[in-house]
């Protein structure tokens, strides 16, 4: 990691030049002091670990930002555009140390920090070691000289000395983490300055829409591409809810989401759901989302990436009409049917259950053929559509089997129902190769109950005692 770029480095340079460095120095040249000059190596380690200590402090940011490169590299970067400036807020520094240091009436220590405090806001890491080198000159070649505030003070002059340290350490360890913070904060900016400048280039030019809803699930973004897909302007969505564009059957749904996407906040979701355009027309859309996460960890809003999957929806329900229903008469398939039994079943509404079989159909496709037979099976599809109500429901079992699901009727309106089916299909001629082709149907018939299995069992056996009564007619589970 680069000098002074963390608060983690800045620590660290702490423990190495402000304490280890110096202790071992102080150690050495305690040991030292007393060997050769018999002094007492106690204070003479102290002495050398204050001085030293503080010395580090104060004066091992400049060198480190010099040795570094980072001066020279800070000069390409602004020399032209921002080296006067630089040269007005060291002068300022100067200006204001000097005055403080050059006179001893009045203890004004504190004032060279609010310059140095601006220079560092407007140079961060530069501003705050120029700033520190220029007090640490300014204040100790005047206090050697004998002037400045801290002359006031009632002690030696390695007192004063040291005190003068102690005051340029502790400006250091002032200035220096504000400068790191600052850094740290301007690379962030231009990290999320980067990062929003390649989102709008790709959000002005999606054919996706691209939204932001905060944790209420109002809009605060919406890329252009909303005009395309849903005929509204952007201007006119921000400040609303998200919620108000969607079908209302899809709102607890919808809820349930933006919840579930708050709660977790390190997963993408997605859902699907109808949305209204402008102009009122109803299109499928797919929103993949995830949590926008603040620096405090808390949970700020939702982001989303929204897609027209109207097309798709399409050719989902066309494949599963085509798996649900049969390709010849158009009705429902035996699959479809029994899911439908399974469903009426649970409800207490009351249902019947009938089974129809064309009689003779074999002879018919061996005397006129195939076709015949097609055009027959679709014509008993279309009279039992008729015959039926809008509620009822008719399927094609496979073959020449035909099933009816009769809902809300008691037994006997179910009868009435079978019974005029039976009757219109035996008068109804189907016309094919320009011949007239009649046939008939039986049909067997039960009451719907919890069962769908037992039902149709009952309505199975009670067609083929339709079939060895003589065909043509109609009866009812025992």
């Amino acid at each position: 990691e680069p000098p002074f770029e963390s608060l983690d480095w800045f620590f660290a340079f702490l423990v190495a030049c402000g304490l280890l460095s110096p202790l071992v120095g102080a150690l050495a040249a305690g040991i030292a002091c007393h060997a050769l000059f018999g002094l007492e190596w106690v204070s003479s380690s102290e002495n050398w670990f204050i001085g030293h200590a503080l010395g580090n402090l104060t004066l091992t940011p400049f060198a480190i930002f010099g040795l570094n490169g980072q001066m020279h590299a800070w000069q390409d970067r602004n020399a032209q555009e921002r080296t006067p400036e630089l040269i007005a807020c060291t002068a300022l520094v100067l200006s204001i140390a000097f005055l403080v240091f050059a006179q001893e009436h009045l203890p004004l220590l504190f004032l060279p920090m609010f310059a140095m405090i601006f220079t560092t806001f407007r140079f961060g890491r530069l501003g705050a070691t120029l700033s520190i080198v220029i007090v640490a000159l300014v204040g100790s070649l005047l206090t050697i000289d004998g002037r400045g505030p801290i002359q006031l003070i009632g002690a030696t002059t390695p007192g004063k000395i040291r005190f003068l340290q102690f005051y340029l350490a502790t400006t250091a360890l002032s200035i220096l983490p504000l400068a790191i913070e600052l850094s740290s904060r301007s690379r962030l900016y231009r990290r999320l300055a980067e990062s929003e400048a390649r989102y709008r280039v790709l959000s002005d030019h999606s054919t996706d829409i691209i939204m932001n809803v905060d944790r209420d699930g109002v809009i605060r973004f919406v890329s252009p591409s909303i005009e395309q897909l849903g005929g509204y302007q952007p201007a006119e969505l921000l400040g609303t809810y998200a919620r108000d564009l969607i079908v209302k059957d899809f709102h607890p749904q919808l809820s349930a989401f933006h919840a579930q996407l708050l709660s977790r906040t390190e997963q993408a979701v997605s859902t699907e759901y109808q949305a209204i355009r402008r102009d009122g027309s109803l299109c499928w859309f797919e929103s993949s989302s995830r949590a926008v996460v603040g620096s405090d960890g808390e949970t700020q809003g939702v982001v989303s990436v929204v897609r027209d999957v109207s097309q798709r929806k399409a050719l989902e329900w066309r494949l599963m009409e085509q798996a649900l229903s049969d390709p010849l008469t158009g009705l429902s398939n035996r699959r479809a049917f029994e899911a439908k039994l399974v469903r009426e079943s649970a409800s207490d509404r009351g249902a019947c259950v009938a089974i129809c079989d064309l009689d003779n159909f074999k002879k018919v496709n061996d005397t006129y053929g195939h076709a015949a037979g097609d055009a027959v099976l679709q014509t008993f599809a279309k009279v039992a559509q008729s015959a039926l109500r809008t509620t009822d429901t008719v399927a094609r079992l496979g073959g020449e089997e035909f099933g009816l699901l009769l809902r809300g009727v008691s037994l006997e309106q179910a009868r009435f129902i079978c019974n005029r089916l039976v009757e219109t299909f035996a008068e109804t001629v189907t016309q094919s190769g320009g011949r007239d082709i009649r046939c008939t149907v039986s049909c067997g018939l039960s009451i719907l109950g919890a069962e769908p299995d037992t039902a149709l069992h009952a309505a199975d056996k009670a067609l083929y005692r339709a079939k060895a009564g003589g065909r043509d007619q109609l009866m009812m589970a025992a």
